[in-house]
């Protein structure tokens, strides 16, 4: 028992369209899976973003408070020894430890913000990738488009040629 020639050459003109349509579901359901990704990557970079500037922002009002702290310590301590508050080395030192606050605060804030561009970039990077993933879904579908005519065309010469209407 044979087969015939032009059912098998159908049925491998079918077989070659049924794959090039599994590859294309299967490379569209990949670069879906890909943005999804990307997207919820977007999300969390952009949420890290804001909490970095918060936390900086509670981490700056800390110091804030710590540091008052201290210098309400120092004034207690040079106004029980005796020392005049109002000039001289003692002054310069509570205008120093004031100095160093500012500046520490300063840095605090500036670290927050760094921190928060940082996550913004990544951010941004996840959107491109996400976009890409996306474009690459669509160009999936046109080439499986494609490659599933072209294995339908081949696949009806096949045919055309086991029908001895072509050579």
């Amino acid at each position: 028992m044979g087969f015939d020639p032009i059912s098998l050459a159908t049925i491998g003109k079918w077989i070659g369209v049924a794959g090039s349509v599994a590859g294309t579901v299967s490379s569209m359901n990949a670069a879906s899976y890909q943005a999804s990704v990307a997207q919820r990557n977007q999300e969390i970079a952009e949420r890290n973003s804001r909490k970095a500037i918060e936390d900086s922002q509670r981490e700056q009002q800390d110091w804030s408070v710590e540091a008052g702290q201290q210098l309400a310590g120092l004034l207690a301590e040079q106004s029980a020894s005796g020392i005049s508050l109002s000039g001289g080395s003692s002054f310069l030192r509570r205008k120093g430890a004031e100095d160093l606050t500012r500046r520490d605060a300063s840095r605090i804030r500036e670290d927050g913000n760094i921190r928060s561009q940082n996550f913004s970039q990544q951010a941004a990077d996840f959107g491109a990738e996400a976009g890409m993933a996306r474009s690459r879904r669509k160009f999936s579908l046109l080439g499986g488009g494609i490659d599933a005519a072209s294995s339908y065309i081949s696949g009806s010469s096949a045919v055309n040629r086991a029908r001895g209407l072509i050579s």
